[in-house]
C-alpha cells in the first residue's frame, strides 16, 4: 500500500502527460530550474574553453565590423569562437575525417585556440601580426576583426 492518493494521482499524471502540450510553443520537456543548471555546469567547466574562447571584443564597433564582412568572413568569424569551423578537430568530431591532429604542427589537434595561439607551425606569421610568437588565448580580445581575419587568411584558413 502507498501514500494515500497516490493511487489515484498517478494514473491521471500518465493520463494527462500523454496529452499533447497547450501552451506557448516551442515546448521543452524540462524544468527552467533544470535548464539554469545544465547552462551554470557548462559554464564553469575549465576545460570546454574553445566554445567560451574570445577572439575579439564585441564592442559596438566590433558588432559593425562584423555586419560590414562578407558572407564567407563572417562565416569564419562565428566560427573561431565556437570552433564549429572548417579545422580539423571539429571535422573529427562530425566523423569527416580520420584524425584531429594539425598538419602544420603534427603536435596538437588543430582547434582555432591551437591555430590562433600556439600552432608552432605559424610562429612567424603570429609574429609579424601580433608582435608575439605564442599568445594566451584572452590576446585575441584586443585585437580588431579585422586584423583577426588577415592573420586568419594568412594562415590558409579562409580558403577552406
Amino acid at each position: 500500500m502507498g501514500i494515500d492518493g497516490s493511487e489515484i494521482a498517478d494514473p491521471l499524471a500518465r493520463q494527462v502527460s500523454s496529452l499533447p502540450h497547450m501552451g506557448p510553443v516551442p515546448a521543452l520537456g524540462i524544468s527552467a530550474k533544470f535548464a539554469r543548471g545544465v547552462i551554470r555546469h557548462w559554464m564553469s567547466r575549465k576545460q570546454q574553453t574553445q566554445g567560451v574562447l574570445a577572439v575579439c571584443s564585441w564592442t559596438k564597433a566590433g558588432a559593425e565590423e562584423l555586419c560590414n564582412l562578407s558572407r564567407n568572413h563572417l562565416r569564419v568569424m562565428m566560427g573561431l569562437p565556437t570552433g564549429h569551423c572548417h579545422l580539423k578537430g571539429h571535422l573529427f568530431k562530425l566523423g569527416l575525417v580520420h584524425s584531429p591532429g594539425c598538419d602544420r604542427c603534427k603536435q596538437a589537434s588543430e582547434m582555432a585556440s591551437h591555430v590562433l595561439c600556439d600552432d608552432e607551425a605559424v610562429t612567424v606569421l603570429r609574429f609579424r601580426h601580433r608582435g608575439h610568437h605564442f599568445l594566451k588565448k584572452g590576446d585575441f580580445t584586443e585585437i580588431s576583426i579585422s586584423k583577426v581575419l588577415h592573420f586568419v587568411q594568412s594562415v590558409g584558413l579562409l580558403n577552406a
